[in-house]
């Protein structure tokens, strides 16, 4: 938890162990800061979390890209599990990673 509310705010450390400075650097009309910690934590912090998305959607772009140009197809499709308000999610988690049959009764 650290790591992540220092994301940003905190000046990061060299190789050397010292603090090294911040720096805000300007490309193409864009402002951004170099020096800070960063916590890389895709699913907690908002700033991480947008530069990973950021990249894996440009990632999987190249890669469906790729296919279709050689001749491939590719489709992009979410599963979910049933659940309404009451249930339980470690119970629906555990169900639907052992579950084999039917997805309509996990």
């Amino acid at each position: 938890m650290n790591r992540l509310r220092a994301c940003g705010r905190v000046m990061a450390q060299g190789q050397d162990g010292k603090v090294d400075r911040v720096r805000i650097h300007v490309r193409e009309g864009v402002a951004y800061a170099s020096g800070l910690c960063v916590c890389a934590n895709g699913w907690l912090c908002p700033v991480c979390g947008a530069k990973i998305r950021a990249k894996r959607a440009n990632e999987i772009a190249i890669g469906v890209a790729n296919l279709i140009m050689s001749g491939g197809s590719a489709w992009m499709v979410t599963f979910t599990v049933r659940h309404a308000k009451g249930h339980a999610l470690a119970e629906r988690s555990k169900r639907s990673t052992t579950h084999s049959g039917n997805s309509e009764t996990a």
